[in-house]
């Protein structure tokens, strides 16, 4: 009993380690990378944003980043420090117990193992972090990018349709990927709050009627109504997906129109040929980049999905 008690507690301070070397892992790369690329933070106002369709703010200064690794590092310390003293203590206790030495090495080595399992998630959403911040700083380099070309009022006009027609086709792609899955997988959220509420209560209504009942007549009337609410929960996805599908090909058309609609009022003449040419190619470039920023998120919100846990360590200051 003693062994188990001991156990947990080194269980407790191995986690602890793990998950302060996961941190300053991930925020020396974050000072790594400024360094190298000059990648610290960036903002712009939220009406700036929301106009150019892209994140108001990213990463962190580089003060920020070094006082973060110096507290990291302290904690990290602590950690390693509590676990050097417990392990001297217990092999102290043991010192006579060659059985009992075995026995907490071996137990030693399946701790690091379930720990390094469990904080796999972690891992995971440290590597989306990393991600994150080079799609972010990058869509904020294209739009720095196309204003340095000097376009015209019409130009920014233009960018700015497409670019938030593409921002809204891409919410509405992520969300029909996460209403795919709902049938396989409860704990997607879907992007559209309200029916992702109706079918979580769809859900639980479910699972009541699964709980085992012994009166025969009650079993088969709930069983009926599993099997209707089972239907109702098809049904409302699915037609949740035609309508985001009938959503995004007006959206498809929308962006058509504005090209034309762009290009018969600017009319080619070749004066300007290589300065209209460079315009378009930097709305393209930024509208492909949110695309493929797009895809990666919907990607990890798909795996991730699979992988929760009733407990996970806190990212929150990752």
């Amino acid at each position: 009993m003693e062994i188990l008690s001991s156990s947990w507690f080194d269980t407790s301070l191995i986690d602890q380690v793990c998950f302060q070397q996961l941190k300053q892992i991930q925020w020396k790369y974050y000072l790594h990378l400024g360094l190298t690329q000059g990648i610290w933070h960036g903002q712009m106002s939220k009406t700036s944003a929301e106009k150019y369709s892209i994140c108001h703010t990213y990463g962190r200064s580089k003060s920020v980043i070094e006082e973060r690794i110096r507290v990291i590092e302290k904690h990290l310390k602590q950690a390693q420090d509590a676990i050097t003293q417990f392990e001297e203590k217990i092999l102290s206790e043991c010192e006579q117990n060659h059985d009992c030495l075995s026995v907490l090495k071996e137990l030693n080595t399946i701790i690091y193992q379930l720990v390094q399992e469990k904080q796999q998630i972690v891992k995971d959403k440290f590597e989306y972090q990393r991600k994150m911040l080079l799609f972010n700083a990058t869509d904020h380099l294209l739009l720095k990018n196309f204003f340095d070309i000097e376009p015209n009022n019409r130009h920014i006009t233009w960018a700015r349709h497409i670019w938030k027609a593409t921002k809204d086709q891409l919410i509405i792609e992520e969300d029909i990927a996460l209403l795919q899955h709902r049938p396989i997988s409860t704990t997607l959220k879907s992007t559209s709050h309200l029916l992702h509420k109706i079918i979580n209560n769809i859900d639980k209504n479910i699972q009541k009627l699964n709980i085992p009942i012994t009166d025969s007549t009650t079993t088969y009337a709930s069983s009926n109504n599993n099997e209707t609410l089972i239907t109702l929960k098809k049904e409302i996805i699915q037609q949740a997906i035609f309508i985001h599908q009938k959503e995004h090909e007006q959206i498809q058309t929308t962006i058509q129109t504005e090209q034309n609609k762009f290009f018969v009022e600017n009319t080619y003449m070749e004066t300007t040929s290589e300065y209209q040419k460079r315009v378009n190619e930097a709305i393209e470039q930024r509208g492909q980049h949110m695309i493929e920023r797009e895809n990666y998120t919907k990607q990890f919100l798909l795996s991730s999905s699979f992988n929760l846990t009733d407990h996970q360590p806190s990212t929150s200051d990752s």
